[in-house]
């Protein structure tokens, strides 16, 4: 203020051409330094033509540019931290798709080991199977080479129907050697199995020791024993035997404890109860029971469940129905 009444009132200014536009920007200079650093405030000052807006309702142009400056530092700013924030956002989408990546890697991996994992139990398993059938085949066929042979030519009959036929062959007798004997059975036994359809013939064990060769063999049922052998045998119930079965014309002999005792009638026969069988051969029969009576003179009780049968005129080609009756 003080600048501007010096400049209307004062002749000093008279003598002295003093642009206008210099006399006002610094009388306004010097106000505004005033005011910042005693009133710190802003006023609105109109000098002139000059016309110019001081204070916090509106930015003189220099301010403006200031302020510009820094509202473009502050759009920077925040582009910056919208440029990092995108940088965060893509680290973090990265990253997410990077633990995407590392956790389907490790379900990945997982499932590899499991399926692994899995084969291995399942190898293990038939590895095991394996030995367990390994183990069964050698703990049979130790069963088979240690069990007991019979000294005689031996037909055994079994629970479950099935038939053990044990031969005894003198070679000497037969003029045949063990070879030639194994391959001849081996030889029907695969031409009967071929054909047959009611049963199967199997090869067990066969031997040799002094001239006499052993060969056991095994038969589905009766059927397929009757077939392959050639012979009549014949097993059922007492009951039904009596009722249609063999028509009992012979002698018999009760039997207690392996041993024949009295004579029994063909009509006290038909009241046992138990089991019969029939055979026309000359064997050893072992019955799966107590044989309680037999038929013939021809036959030689061995024990409770075995009778020996001998041909009645020493021919061993000839042979009697015989009759063993067994509980």
């Amino acid at each position: 203020m003080l600048c501007i009444y010096l400049k209307q009132k004062s002749s000093l200014f008279d003598f002295v051409e003093i642009p206008e536009y210099i006399f006002d920007h610094n009388c306004i200079f010097m106000y505004n330094l005033f005011s910042v650093l005693f009133l710190k405030k802003f006023y609105v000052m109109d000098v002139g033509e000059s016309k110019m807006t001081i204070g916090r309702k509106g930015p003189s142009a220099q301010y403006r540019g200031s302020r510009g400056s820094k509202k473009r530092n502050w759009d920077n700013s925040n582009k910056n931290s919208a440029v990092s924030e995108n940088r965060t956002k893509s680290k973090s989408a990265t990253s997410g798709t990077s633990a995407v990546k590392r956790n389907g890697g490790r379900s990945a991996s997982r499932a590899d080991r499991i399926r692994v994992l899995k084969m291995k139990r399942a190898a293990l398993i038939i590895v095991m199977i394996l030995i367990l059938v390994l183990v069964i085949f050698l703990i049979r066929s130790a069963y088979i080479a240690f069990r007991p042979k019979a000294s005689e030519s031996t037909l055994t009959l079994r629970n479950d129907g099935s038939i053990r036929l044990e031969e005894v062959i003198d070679l000497k007798e037969y003029n045949i050697s063990k070879h030639d004997i194994k391959k001849s059975v081996l030889n029907e036994i695969e031409a009967y199995n071929n054909k047959s359809k009611t049963g199967h013939v199997e090869f067990v064990r066969m031997s040799t020791k002094d001239d006499k060769t052993y060969l056991e063999t095994t038969y589905k049922n009766v059927s397929t024993y009757n077939k392959y052998t050639e012979y009549n045998l014949y097993t059922n119930t007492m009951k039904k035997a009596v009722k249609k079965g063999p028509d009992f014309n012979a002698s018999f002999s009760s039997v207690k404890d392996g041993k024949k005792k009295s004579a029994l009638s063909v009509d006290k026969v038909k009241k046992l109860s138990g089991n019969i069988i029939t055979i026309d051969e000359n064997i050893v029969v072992k019955v799966p029971g107590d044989i309680c009576a037999v038929s013939g003179d021809n036959t030689k009780v061995q024990d409770t469940d075995k009778v020996k049968i001998t041909s009645q005129d020493g021919n061993a080609d000839s042979a009697a129905v015989t009759y063993i009756i067994y509980k």
